[in-house]
């Protein structure tokens, strides 16, 4: 199945860290990247830069106050 995924966690101004899980078979890998203002100096996959974009975008609750 689908076990696999990247998680952007950040603060207001975009710094934090991406994780990274992969799942296989025979085991489950976690990689962890840092974030400073937006981006990571470490090169990001497709998911990654997905999972970062979404962290980004601000939410309906955010919109309300």
């Amino acid at each position: 199945g689908q076990q696999s995924f990247s998680l952007a966690l950040l603060d207001d101004i975009g710094c934090g860290v991406l994780l990274t899980s992969i799942v296989s078979r025979q085991d489950m890998r976690l990689y962890a990247k840092p974030v400073v203002a937006g981006s990571s100096p470490l090169r990001l996959t497709d998911e990654e830069q997905a999972a970062l974009r979404q962290a980004r975008v601000p939410s309906e609750l955010d919109a309300r106050g």
